[in-house]
C-alpha cells in the first residue's frame, strides 16, 4: 500500500479510507512493526547463557515450520482462496 501510494498508482479502496492520514499511518505502522519484530528476538541480557536465552525465535521458527508442513501435507489440497466480487458500473 505504501509503495502504491508513493507511486501514485490507482488503489481500489473498500467502503472506508483513512483519507490523507492513510499514508502517514501506514508508514508509522510498518516502521513500528519492523522495530518490534527485530527486537522481539534479542536476549534480555549479555552474555547469553542457556537460562537467559530468548527462545522466542525458536518458537516462531517452529510455528512457521509447522504451518508450512501442514500446508504442504494437506492444506494446499483443500484451501479455497477468497472470492472476488466484481461490481458492474451502470
Amino acid at each position: 500500500m505504501i509503495v502504491k501510494r508513493l507511486r501514485h498508482e490507482k488503489i481500489e479502496f473498500g467502503p472506508w479510507t483513512l483519507g490523507r492520514w492513510g499514508l502517514p499511518i501506514n508508514i508509522f505502522a510498518a516502521g513500528y512493526t519492523l522495530i518490534a519484530v527485530v527486537f522481539t528476538f534479542f536476549p534480555p541480557s549479555v552474555p547469553v547463557t542457556k537460562e537467559s536465552m530468548n527462545y522466542s525465535c525458536v518458537v516462531y521458527g517452529g510455528v512457521i515450520l509447522g504451518g508450512l508442513m501442514y500446508y504442504v501435507a494437506s492444506a494446499r489440497k483443500i484451501y479455497v482462496g477468497p472470492s472476488l466480487e466484481i461490481l458492474q458500473e451502470i
